[in-house]
């Protein structure tokens, strides 16, 4: 079976595993949380639990969480997007609850001040060594690297 990872011209397919602690679970609420490059989703269940005889309480049952990095979140976000939108293509639109899609402008506000909230600012570039060119006669002087043990070279002066 083909991968969606698949590298242009790579002929070897990646041998897939399962862990021991891989778990499969049916979830239908999940919330998000950001960090300093990274997003976790939290995936949960709702269920109800009987408080007395004539009162039951909605539950949200955390089942698992991923914490994924900035830019797999967007490779997620796009996979997923192509996803949906090959299911619509064949099935039609999908339906949401009119309440969330009545909240798009209000969750992206929010979410916008979640990552201001982090206080982000871009990093001062690191300085670099000055290059200095070698002049012929040193370059000539210095002997060839040897393969050391483990099979790096090693230079030898």
């Amino acid at each position: 079976m083909p991968s969606d990872l698949h590298i242009p011209g790579d002929s070897a397919e990646p041998t897939f595993t399962r862990s021991s602690e891989f778990v499969s679970v049916f979830c239908d609420v999940f919330r998000s949380r950001i960090g300093n490059g990274e997003c976790a989703i939290t995936f949960s269940k709702t269920g109800y639990t009987t408080v007395s005889p004539s009162n039951a309480t909605n539950v949200i049952e955390e089942r698992a969480e991923i914490i994924l990095s900035w830019q797999m979140l967007k490779v997620l976000v796009l996979q997923m997007a192509s996803l949906v939108a090959a299911i619509e293509e064949e099935d039609g639109p999908i339906r949401i609850p009119a309440s969330f899609a009545a909240t798009v402008d209000a969750r992206y506000n929010n979410q916008v001040a979640a990552v201001r909230s982090l206080e982000l600012v871009p990093s001062p570039p690191i300085p670099r060594p000055v290059r200095v060119e070698a002049d012929t006669q040193e370059t000539e002087s210095v002997a060839s690297p040897q393969p050391t043990r483990r099979g790096r070279r090693k230079a030898q002066f």
